[in-house]
């Protein structure tokens, strides 16, 4: 699911400009919200409508809208109403999501993993990446940062840092992108 904005006004806001503000000013809860709602809406009429089964649906999530008070109770109502699989959700995550309290969040990610939600790493090698995450984490994909994958013909530091990154996720029975 991503999120874009044109305003008749401004014409088209890339993301990269309006997240950062929505995160700055606490509108991205209620963004966060919609974006939930809407996409598994949106996604379970398309997947029950056409009679599919094999549709997924990838949403990226904040830290603060991870941290929010009933991110959990959120997700599950979105679920429950759109009588969409949980096992087709996931969750798409930075790294940057464990800066500040680890303990807090593991729990948290099991809860929401014991529904059936997938966790996706995503931008992986560009934050804080630690092997003790991928050890620790209950994530089910890796998304390879695209800078890595720019110059991957031309830079051998690139090529040899992907394919590193393969072998790891290769080795610890996880997806990547």
């Amino acid at each position: 699911a991503l999120i874009r904005w044109t305003n008749k006004d401004l014409g088209f806001i890339p993301p990269d400009q309006f997240i950062s503000i929505a995160e700055d000013s606490g509108l991205i809860l209620e963004l966060g919200h919609f974006i939930i709602r809407q996409s598994i809406r949106d996604i379970a009429e398309l997947v029950h409508s056409q009679n599919r089964n094999d549709i997924r649906l990838s949403i990226n999530i904040s830290v603060r809208q991870f941290l929010e008070d009933g991110f959990l109770k959120q997700v599950k109502s979105a679920l429950k109403e759109y009588n969409f699989p949980a096992d087709r959700l996931t969750l798409e995550i930075t790294e940057s999501i464990f800066i500040d309290d680890f303990e807090y969040m593991l729990p948290l990610f099991q809860s929401i993993k014991d529904l059936g939600v997938q966790f996706s790493l995503d931008d992986f090698g560009t934050g804080f990446s630690s092997l003790s995450l991928l050890r620790n984490l209950p994530i089910d994909e890796l998304k390879i940062d695209k800078s890595f994958i720019d110059h991957i013909t031309d830079n051998a530091q690139d090529k040899a840092m992907v394919l590193n990154i393969l072998n790891i996720a290769s080795n610890l029975n996880l997806l990547v992108v």
